[in-house]
């Protein structure tokens, strides 16, 4: 199917072996990402500052490697099967 040759009509469905492989990671990133909504996009000038606050401290130099040890850990948090096409990796690389 071409990009996008399903606007304006049903989505395909999806595979259910994918759905499976997914799900794991899935749920609890979801739940995760709603305990979380308030954090990155605050309501009021005092949370904005607290949030502004927080980054800069995590990315400060002691601390980059825990915050880029928590970021690698979410998104190495599975992994995807090969699919092949235009995206494959050549074979022998």
């Amino acid at each position: 199917m071409a990009p996008l040759a399903h606007v304006g009509r049903a989505l395909p469905p999806r595979e259910p072996c994918f759905d499976a492989r997914l799900r794991p990671y899935a749920t609890p990133a979801q739940d995760g990402a709603k305990r979380v909504g308030g954090f990155f996009a605050p309501r009021t000038r005092p949370g904005l500052f607290l949030r502004n606050q927080f980054y800069r401290m995590l990315t400060s130099k002691p601390l980059e490697r825990v915050f880029e040890k928590l970021v690698t850990h979410a998104a190495n948090a599975f992994e995807l099967p090969e699919y092949g096409g235009a995206f494959a990796t050549p074979q022998g690389q």
